[in-house]
């Protein structure tokens, strides 16, 4: 009797060694396949934050600041608009600009060499640098902080000039303050109130 059970016990203690292994392998897979997951290739971009495109645009409309970027010939790309409120600022040197402001709005030069048209009224037009041309409409105050500029005006209410041989032209002006050597002003009609601190300073009118 003991030699008939002995083949059925080798084959139990085979079935047993192969159930023991496969419980022993299944943990270990998981494991690794927990630790180690198939990488698809997809990269995850950042969340964009919520409102994010609302603020830009808001930005954008409050403050259109922009660098002024010429075309390939240095003529501008657009007419650049403002209204009372907003600010145009050009720091492409040598570039070409048009700019036309809607009840309000100020323009601020920070290069050398910039072309500028202004049309309508703007509340202050700001140059800070040399060798500039601007031409301006009807503005409420300009200022010219630099050297060599040349600046063409109709009716404004103010006038500052710091630095050195700058030139202005108006069609009339009520208040004109000259800083620094050899700048001029030359104005049509009426009688501004000059207060002249320069040096060499030439005023026709």
């Amino acid at each position: 009797m003991s030699q008939q059970f002995r083949p059925l016990s080798v084959i139990g203690l085979a079935a047993a060694g192969l159930l023991l292994t496969g419980c022993l392998a299944s943990p270990e897979a998981t494991d690794q396949g927990a630790v180690n997951p198939v990488n698809t290739g997809t990269t995850v971009s950042a969340e964009t934050p919520t409102g994010s495109s609302e603020a830009a645009s808001a930005s954008a409309s409050v403050s259109p600041e922009t660098t002024g970027s010429p075309s390939a010939d240095g003529s501008a790309e657009d007419e650049v608009i403002l209204v009372r409120g907003m600010e145009h600022r050009i720091t492409e040197p040598g570039s070409t600009n048009v700019v036309r402001c809607d009840g309000g709005g100020q323009v601020e030069i920070r290069a050398d060499n910039v072309t500028l048209t202004v049309t309508g009224e703007c509340q202050e037009v700001e140059i800070e640098g040399s060798e500039n041309t601007v031409t301006v409409q009807n503005p409420d105050e300009i200022e010219v902080q630099g050297n060599s500029n040349t600046v063409t005006a109709t009716d404004i209410r103010e006038l500052a000039l710091e630095g050195g041989s700058n030139s202005a032209v108006l069609t009339s002006v009520q208040e004109i303050d000259i800083q620094g050597t050899k700048n001029s002003v030359t104005y049509e009609t009426g009688r501004p109130r000059i207060d002249d601190e320069g040096a060499d300073t030439t005023i026709n009118g």
